[in-house]
């Protein structure tokens, strides 16, 4: 089926492969010269997937062509929950001024200031003052992404040692030590 128009449809079916269709949707495409195509599911909210097994129906030019269960990792389940683990900071503590403990004496101090509404500063303090704008998200497992104005994403990871002490490590991280600052 490569570079042809084709009719796909998704069903995701409850129970087993016979079951229920609780979602459906039609798609019209082209595929690439190797018969690729890519499609973006509108998946609802309403499906609860932890009360029973799903299976994954592809079906191409009328043709069931795969009906594979539907698996997860067992942390993608808990994941909704992370938020409220020990160790796992949340957008609302991150939020504030942040001195870093690390800091080299012919670089300077570091801190940054996360914003509530997602922006935030890098600030260096040298012999003059450098202050870099950023935005930033947090999801459920703690993972940092900061988007500075050159528009480069640094990933961190974080752990909160207390409530005025946490660790930020990744990418150009070496695992410094954040404090509060009042």
């Amino acid at each position: 089926m490569a570079d042809e128009d084709v009719s796909i449809r998704i069903e995701i079916r409850q129970g087993n492969e016979e079951g229920k269709a609780v979602y459906s949707q039609n798609f019209n495409v082209h595929t690439d010269k190797t018969g690729v195509c890519n499609l973006t599911l509108n998946l609802s909210a309403d499906i609860d997937w932890s009360t029973n097994n799903y299976y994954l129906i592809t079906i191409i030019n009328q043709t069931v062509c795969s009906s594979p269960k539907i698996t997860s990792v067992p942390y993608a389940l808990y994941a909704g929950q992370a938020a409220s683990l020990d160790g796992i900071i949340t957008a609302k503590q991150l939020v504030g001024t942040w001195k870093n403990t690390y800091n080299d004496p012919k670089e300077g101090e570091e801190s940054f200031i996360f914003n509530a509404d997602g922006t935030g500063y890098q600030i260096w303090l040298n012999k003059e003052e450098i202050k870099i704008a950023f935005t930033w998200s947090l999801n459920r497992a703690g993972i940092l992404a900061v988007i500075d104005a050159e528009n480069k994403t640094n990933v961190y990871y974080t752990i909160v040692v207390d409530e005025n002490k946490i660790i930020i490590g990744g990418d150009s991280r070496r695992g410094d030590t954040l404090i509060r600052q009042r």
